[in-house]
């Protein structure tokens, strides 16, 4: 299985599943695609633009949704710690082997 970890994050690619400190944790498609971005590029921040643009060929309406980016982003800060910079957007801070 292909699977990404950072910190307590457990992101199974094949099965399309997320575990968060061992516990199984609930997302959309496009929370896990936006998560999964992050994980795959951990020193990189990303700009709002550049997670709907990774999403797009499977979310067409994703781009006409003002503010869902953020509202998907929120949620995952309820398991995750992201880093955001002025004009530069945002990155996952937990890497893998590290605790929050």
């Amino acid at each position: 299985a292909h699977v990404l970890a950072s910190g307590p994050l457990r992101m199974d690619l094949d099965r399309h599943l997320l575990a968060v400190g061992g516990e199984p944790a609930e997302l959309t498609p496009a929370e896990f695609s936006i998560l999964q971005a992050l994980m795959e590029n951990p020193n990189r921040a990303f700009t709002r633009a550049e997670l709907i643009g990774y999403m797009m060929e499977l979310y067409r309406r994703f781009y006409r949704r003002p503010g869902y980016v953020l509202r998907r982003l929120i949620k995952l800060r309820s398991f995750a710690e992201f880093k955001t910079k002025p004009r530069a957007g945002m990155k996952l801070l937990c890497q893998a082997g590290s605790q929050r």
